[in-house]
C-alpha cells in the first residue's frame, strides 16, 4: 500500500485485493486444496503494527477477496487470541469485516488509471460461483473477566475512601490507591486490610506527571494490566469574586483540577491502548454545569474536566478506551472543612434531596468501571440530589 501510495482516510471502507477470489474462479469448481493454502495471502494478525494501523486509520470497514481477511496463526501452547484482527475489529472497535469480494476487474481498472479509491454502490460479487459475504456486524453477550485492575488517584477527598471500600468489595478486583497524604493512605490501607482485593498504595501529587505515571506503572507491575483509572483529585479555591482572587488561586485550581486528570489520561492511555480496552473516570462536579457565585476557579476548572472527558472519549474510542466523568452535587468532604456553617446550610438548601454523602456517589463510579457501561463514553453522569433540576 505504501509503494502504491494508497491513502486511507477516516471513514473509508478498505478493500484488500489479493487475487485469491479470481484464482478460485479459474479452477471452475475444482480447487486444489494444497495450492489454496500455499497461495493464500492474508493480514498477519499477530503483527502489532497491523493492529495499530487498523486502529489509527479510523476505517469504517475492512474487506478482502480472500475467505478470512487474516490468516490462522501458528500453533502455540501459550494462551492467545486465535484471530486478533477479528477480535480487534468486531469486538473492540466495531469495524465490520467482509470476505470473498470479487475485485479483479475493479483492481485492474484502478491500477491502470492510477487510482486507489472509488464510490461503492453495491457488493462486489461474481454470480457464477462466488457469493461475496456482505459486510456484517456481530454482537456478543457481555462476559466477565476473571480479574480486573483499577488505579485511583485522589487528593484528600473523602469520596476516595468510600469509593475505595466499594471497589475493594467488588469480586476479582485489584486496586492501586494514591493520595497526596501518606497518612491518609496508611489509614485507608488499614481499613481495607483483610478484604478480598489485592490493594497497594502509592503517594502521588496529581500535578506531577512523573508521580502519576508511577502509580499506573505500579498497577501494571503488580497486576499485569490496568482496566480502570479513576482521577478523583479536586480542590476548592478561596471564597471571593473574580476580581478579588489572586493569580495563584487560579493556578492552583488548574494545576489540581485540570492538569491532574490530564496527567491521569496521559499515564493510562499507553497501557490501555496496548490492551485495546480500558475505562477512565474523571471526577467533575455539578459546579461545572451551573454557576456558583464566589467560586469561579472551581466552576471553570470542573467545566473543563467535563469537556476533557468528552474530547478524550472521541480521541480514544477506536482504541477501545472509554472516558466518562461523574458530576457530584455537594456532600461534606475534606474540601469543605473551612467553610462557615451558614455557607454549608445555604448549599444544602439548594439540593431537593438534601446534602448527600460519599456513599451516595460510588454507584456511578462502579457502573462506569464495569462492563455494564460498555456503550457509554463521553458522558457526564450527574449525581447531585436534584441540585441541577430546577
Amino acid at each position: 500500500m505504501a509503494a502504491d501510495q494508497v491513502e486511507v482516510r477516516p471513514g473509508d471502507m478498505v478493500i484488500l485485493h489479493t487475487g485469491f477470489a479470481n484464482k478460485i474462479l479459474e479452477w471452475d469448481k475444482h480447487p486444489d486444496a494444497s495450492r489454496i493454502q500455499a497461495m493464500y495471502p492474508y493480514l498477519d494478525g499477530e503483527d502489532p503494527e497491523v493492529l495499530e494501523w487498523i486502529t489509527d486509520s479510523q476505517m469504517s470497514a475492512l474487506i478482502s477477496d480472500n475467505y478470512a481477511v487474516e490468516g490462522w496463526p501458528a500453533p502455540s501452547s501459550e494462551p492467545h487470541t486465535l484471530i486478533p484482527v477479528h477480535n480487534l475489529c468486531l469486538f473492540k472497535l466495531g469495524i465490520p469485516l467482509g470476505e470473498l469480494w470479487y475485485t479483479q476487474e475493479l483492481a485492474t481498472w484502478l491500477r491502470a488509471n492510477g487510482r486507489s479509491s472509488f464510490l461503492l454502490t453495491g457488493c462486489l460479487s461474481h454470480s457464477r460461483i462466488l457469493l461475496a459475504k456482505p459486510v456484517w456486524r456481530m454482537t456478543m453477550s457481555p462476559g466477565l473477566t476473571s480479574t480486573w485492575s483499577a488505579a485511583m488517584i485522589s487528593h484528600r477527598v473523602f469520596i476516595g475512601t468510600a469509593l475505595s471500600r466499594q471497589l475493594a468489595a467488588e469480586p476479582d478486583t485489584d486496586l492501586v490507591l494514591s493520595d497526596l497524604s501518606e497518612d491518609a493512605l496508611t489509614q485507608l490501607d488499614a481499613d481495607l486490610a483483610g478484604g478480598a482485593a489485592g490493594v497497594a498504595t502509592v503517594p502521588a501529587d496529581v500535578s506531577d506527571f512523573g508521580q502519576v505515571e508511577n502509580v499506573v506503572k505500579r498497577a501494571v507491575d503488580l497486576f499485569g494490566r490496568l482496566d480502570v483509572l479513576i482521577s478523583n483529585a479536586g480542590v476548592l479555591s478561596p471564597n471571593g469574586r473574580i476580581h478579588n482572587l489572586a493569580a495563584e488561586d487560579w493556578e492552583r485550581a488548574f494545576r489540581i483540577n485540570v492538569l491532574g486528570p490530564v496527567n491521569g489520561i496521559r499515564a493510562a492511555v499507553p497501557v490501555m491502548r496496548a490492551q485495546r480496552s480500558g475505562s477512565i473516570i474523571l471526577t467533575a462536579s455539578v459546579a461545572g454545569l451551573t454557576a456558583w457565585t464566589h467560586s469561579s476557579p472551581y466552576c471553570v476548572t470542573k467545566a473543563g474536566v467535563i469537556h476533557l472527558a468528552k474530547v478524550a472519549a472521541v480521541e480514544y474510542a477506536r482504541d477501545g478506551i472509554r472516558v466518562n466523568c461523574v458530576c457530584p452535587g455537594t456532600f461534606l468532604s475534606a474540601m469543605h472543612t473551612d467553610l462557615p456553617a451558614e455557607a454549608v446550610e445555604a448549599i444544602a438548601a439548594k439540593h431537593p434531596l438534601g446534602l448527600g454523602s460519599a456513599d451516595d456517589l460510588v454507584g456511578a463510579y462502579s457502573y462506569l468501571a464495569s462492563d455494564a457501561s460498555r456503550w457509554t463514553t463521553g458522558s457526564a453522569i450527574v449525581v447531585d440530589g436534584g441540585y441541577a433540576a430546577p
